[in-house]
């Protein structure tokens, strides 16, 4: 479903690919998206509005992924959709089978995989014509208002002037689609259905935002910048927290470069894994394990403002408030294969959730919802969340 990114490179290639995608996703790269990336939240959460004006209650779940799938195709690969709002909704409808095929149930009469490649298809139908037009603006010497990922990766060069043939960029601009929404959108989704489980934590998060907009004035107002997101503690130790309980990839996989000897911890008999195998590991165990969490199973954002995780040495560029190793919170990925988007999408994080809870009311459940998740394969909420959507009253 991914073939030929970077997602399905290993060793050499995997380097070479790497090194010429790294440089769109530098932290100072990523810094120039966060003013049109909080400008572009608040119009679409305004539109929300707007567009359920005659029904009280809208689904968060589906209005978060809209959201997400606009900013994937807008902000990482340049696409423009002017003020169509109602695009990035059917765009949704012609990719919902995507995701079945990258981690499918093989259930009797299950057709998902044939159903996945014709989506997948349309993503990359859709995906080859904006390079098409970005490539025309190249030819005549122009460039775009912003430089997103995809521009950069047009005139990345290797250490031998090679850059990516159109079918590698078509490849990885698939992965940026898919990665850039899907995970994204279920995470703020988890976010806002923790939030609903516990209104005392939304009230705090609502008090640092209101503290911060008068310690720290807001762009027009209402936008945020970069030093803004260096002073969301709590906002931002939530979102780690619900990426270490509602983590929206199972497993991760990875394949061998060497013989490597496993030695379990509980004193069994040493495993040889041979060179080229390919190793997976449960990240949901990983992430409530008792020898690293204290009472794993119970959402505590305020752990990771505790001082022995605080001063862990952070990622390199961590663009929030909250510094830590990915080798303690690893759902992004860890070492030299960390995931290359974790920074725009703790940035997307942290720039909608703080927007949701500054600025709208919606923790009004719609009577008789409720909240119910399972993996699909992915994180997923069966009835949706469905909540009262409005503009907050300032008293």
């Amino acid at each position: 479903m991914l073939k030929g990114s970077i997602i399905d490179q290993d060793f050499a290639e995997h380097a070479k690919t790497r090194r010429l995608l790294a440089p769109a996703f530098k932290a100072e790269v990523l810094r120039q998206y966060l003013p049109r990336m909080a400008r572009d939240a608040h119009k679409e959460l305004e539109y929300w509005i707007e567009k359920h004006s005659n029904d009280s209650y809208l689904d968060l779940q589906d209005e978060i992924k809209q959201l997400t799938l606009r900013f994937a195709f807008t902000l990482l690969i340049g696409a423009d959709f002017g003020e169509d709002r109602e695009l990035a909704g059917k765009l949704v409808g012609k990719y919902k089978d995507f995701v079945k095929g990258i981690f499918p149930f093989p259930f009797s009469g299950w057709n998902g995989m044939a159903q996945s490649l014709a989506a997948r298809q349309r993503v990359e139908d859709d995906v080859i014509e904006v390079i098409r037009k970005r490539k025309e603006m190249l030819a005549k010497g122009e460039k775009p208002q912003y430089d997103d990922p995809l521009w950069l990766m047009l005139n990345a060069k290797d250490e031998n002037g090679n850059g990516l043939s159109d079918e590698e960029l078509a490849n990885e601009c698939v992965l940026l689609v898919f990665a850039g929404h899907e995970t994204t959108a279920r995470t703020i989704t988890a976010f806002c259905v923790q939030l609903l489980r516990d209104p005392s934590l939304f009230d705090r998060l609502r008090f640092e935002q209101d503290a911060l907009a008068k310690s720290h004035p807001l762009e027009d107002g209402i936008y945020y910048t970069n030093e803004h997101l260096k002073h969301m503690p709590l906002l931002d130790a939530t979102f780690r927290e619900v990426e270490r309980l509602y983590n929206v990839v199972p497993a991760i996989t990875r394949r061998a470069r060497t013989d490597l000897v496993y030695r379990p911890t509980d004193g069994g008999a040493p495993v040889l894994i041979k060179a080229g195998s390919l190793v997976s590991w449960n990240v949901t165990a990983t992430n409530r394990d008792p020898a690293v969490y204290e009472n794993p199973d119970a959402f505590r954002p305020d752990r990771w403002l505790d001082s022995s995780i605080k001063n862990t040495s952070g990622e390199e560029g961590d663009l929030g408030a909250v510094k830590v190793s990915n080798f303690k919170l690893a759902t992004f990925g860890a070492g030299h294969r960390v995931c290359l988007g974790m920074q725009f999408a703790r940035m997307e994080m942290l720039a909608i959730g703080g927007l949701l809870v500054r600025d709208y009311d919606w923790m009004e459940l719609k009577p008789g919802a409720v909240l119910v998740e399972m993996m699909t394969p992915q994180l997923k909420w069966i009835d949706g969340v469905p909540v009262n959507f409005k503009r907050r009253v300032q008293a």
